[in-house]
């Protein structure tokens, strides 16, 4: 028995000691976003620094071709910071092509625009850019980006309908142009590495999962945007193994990259605030929740605004819970102070009767100490007086007897 109970006693100290590291930690991760999203200024201004320089080669460049490659570059500058100036780049770059007779350049940035505009919730736009376009004679790569886009724009309509039977078409189509862009772009590429990972995640092939991220990571710089994106799913790795410290690791290293490159376009932070408002954290969870609500809405992504709404809704049902209970406490507060208060001025009361009654007796014992005093006075004169007779009464008997 008493091995039992000190075995429970070591179980629940360790419990104890693990959550308190666990909170440690989530401090320290907190205090790093804290400080990033405190020079998320500094961040911006130096990508906006990039843009500028990139405009001002634009102003002086004459030739085409190199008109494209800048053009390009802006895109790739705004992807994830302004989605309105990206999709204006792309147009010049879709015009620049054209110009040139680049068909796949032509191609390559149309597939772009549609994955654009699926990114953002233009679903319409999207498959109208796609369905303009006449895919043959193009390159490999560009073939395999118009089937990305193709699948981009089925898997996000079969994600959010809403009409189970519409799903299961666009869906099917999904998984269509899936198959045709998996034969065809190269090993390393990213939207490759991203859907074979989420593949293996859905059939419960964790393992594999994870040697793919392992595979995708290494094709990456740290700290780099694209750091950020398979952070983000290695967050996603470790929170089905159940591992708590490493997803709480990776999910706050795809945060600060994301903060870190000026992107607009997150979708870790808002993850962040959903661990941190089921942690319990409503403070900083609707702290984190509004600033990648700013960032979205400077980004101008109706589709990133459709995640972070309802995890704003579940905030406000929390802080309304938080604060009606913080109402109801200071209720109770208030009613045992008062209660507190009125038993403060009974014992007041009671203490200042005693006091003058304490006062009045006083004043009596001082009246009798001063007669008994009085008295005491009299009886030494008397007792003096009866003294100076006794004596004199001596002296007479003395006188008498030698007489």
């Amino acid at each position: 028995m008493k091995k039992r109970l000190l075995l429970l006693c070591l179980l629940l100290a360790i419990i104890n000691t693990m959550r308190a590291c666990d909170k440690l930690n989530l401090e320290a991760y907190c205090q790093q976003i804290d400080h990033a999203i405190a020079h998320s200024a500094d961040y911006v201004a130096a990508h906006e620094k990039k843009i500028g320089e990139a405009k001002r080669a634009l102003d002086f460049e004459t030739s085409p071709k190199n008109k494209y490659q800048i053009n390009f570059k802006l895109y790739e500058l705004y992807k994830a910071f302004v989605s309105d100036s990206a999709m204006y780049y792309l147009t010049e770059c879709i015009k620049l092509a054209d110009q040139l007779g680049d068909k796949s350049g032509s191609v390559k940035c149309r597939a772009l625009m549609a994955i654009r505009c699926s990114n953002i919730g233009m679903y319409d736009e999207a498959l109208n850019t796609l369905d303009s376009i006449n895919p043959a004679g193009i390159d490999t790569l560009s073939l395999g980006i118009y089937y990305e886009a193709y699948n981009n724009v089925y898997s996000e309509l079969a994600y959010y309908t809403r009409l189970e039977h519409m799903r299961q078409t666009y869906q099917a189509k999904a998984d269509h142009y899936k198959k045709l862009m998996m034969e065809i772009l190269p090993p390393t590429y990213e939207t490759r590495f991203l859907r074979l990972e989420q593949q293996a995640q859905v059939e419960g092939k964790l393992d594999e999962a994870m040697r793919i991220n392992d595979e995708w990571l290494k094709t990456v710089e740290p700290g780099s945007h694209p750091y950020a994106l398979v952070a983000l799913y290695r967050y996603i790795e470790y929170k089905l193994q159940g591992n708590k410290p490493q997803m709480m690791h990776w999910l706050v290293e795809s945060v600060l990259a994301d903060i870190r490159n000026a992107a607009m376009d997150q979708g870790s932070m808002w993850e962040l605030a959903n661990e941190l408002m089921l942690n319990g954290d409503i403070d900083k969870a609707s702290s984190y929740i509004s600033f990648t609500s700013d960032c979205a809405n400077r980004y101008g992504s109706r589709q990133r605004n459709w995640q972070i709404a309802p995890l704003l809704t579940t905030i406000a049902k929390n802080y309304k819970a938080k604060s009606e209970h913080t109402t109801s406490q200071l209720r109770m507060l208030v009613v045992a102070i008062s209660l507190l208060l009125l038993l403060l001025l009974g014992v007041l009361f009671f203490l200042r009767r005693r006091n003058l009654q304490l006062d009045a007796a006083r004043m009596a014992l001082k009246g009798k100490n001063d007669e008994l005093a009085t008295a005491n006075s009299q009886l030494a004169t008397q007792t003096e007086k009866l003294s100076t007779l006794n004596s004199q009464l001596s002296t007479l008997n003395f006188l008498r007897v030698t007489a």
